[in-house]
């Protein structure tokens, strides 16, 4: 997967008067491999928590599994309130 940062005007990458609601996100990207039939259970973070964004990256709007046929399952339901996925993957890989 190829991304493009293009910061431009720098809008709406910094500056007091740019709220959370409407500032540039962030994709945070973390593999774990799970063996069909294996339940996952681990706390979701931000990797910079001591960074001063940290306190608007604890919701979370996607998390993906995918399968070895190319399965693409949705599993941000699976994530409690505080951050804890706890899922179980379907058979295979």
């Amino acid at each position: 997967m190829g991304v493009d940062m293009n910061v431009g005007t720098e809008w709406p990458f910094g500056g007091p008067q740019i709220m959370p609601d409407i500032a540039a996100g962030r994709l945070l990207v973390k593999t774990y491999a799970v063996e069909g039939g294996q339940r996952l259970t681990i706390k979701i973070t931000s990797i910079d928590n001591s960074s001063s964004v940290a306190k608007y990256t604890d919701s979370i709007h996607a998390l993906t599994a995918y399968g070895s046929n190319r399965e693409i399952i949705s599993i941000v339901d699976k994530v409690s309130p505080d951050g804890q996925l706890n899922w179980t993957a379907p058979a295979g890989q």
